[in-house]
């Protein structure tokens, strides 16, 4: 039998670069030590490393399109790393797998960044549309004036 700190992560990579394929591995290690599910949990954060790569390139080379099957695939990667950490704790993750995890946040961080900057845009572009819609219908007796808050009417001027 082999030992547990024996396995083959590049191995393993390879038969888990599917969806949900390093959780079903999992069934297939003996759950006899939280270690054998090590290369389980490398397999998953490489898989989520290369999907942050993929859907941050995406977004810097505006392919919006994407943006609903990353979403499902975030999920489902989610599922997976949360499957393969109940076996594990802190104390059980070798230097591999902290180098990953560190990884891994510096993927979230700027990936987070990428996303934000669309959000914003997002979000000044429904702003651009709501005062359009406002004004395109508004006949002009009741208008807020967007910068101090004051209503104006054709008679009266006042604070909210």
């Amino acid at each position: 039998m082999a030992d547990e700190h024996d396995y083959n992560y590049g191995a393993l990579i390879g038969r888990a670069s599917q969806p949900n394929k390093a959780v079903a591995l999992a069934s297939t290690v003996p759950a006899q030590s939280p270690l054998a599910y090590q290369p389980i949990l490398y397999a998953v954060l490489v898989r989520l490393e290369d999907l942050l790569d993929q859907e941050t390139g995406a977004l810097r080379e505006n392919r919006l399109d994407d943006v609903k099957f990353f979403s499902q695939r975030k999920s489902r990667a989610l599922l997976e790393l949360s499957r393969a950490l109940q076996h594990l704790s802190e104390q059980d993750f070798d230097e591999g797998l902290k180098h990953k995890i560190f990884n891994l946040r510096q993927k979230l961080v700027e990936n987070q960044s990428v996303l934000q900057i669309y959000l914003d845009a997002m979000r000044s572009v429904a702003q651009l549309i709501v005062e359009s819609v406002f004004d395109y219908e508004s006949d002009g007796t009741y208008s807020m004036h967007r910068a101090s808050g004051t209503i104006h009417t054709r008679a009266t001027h006042r604070h909210v």
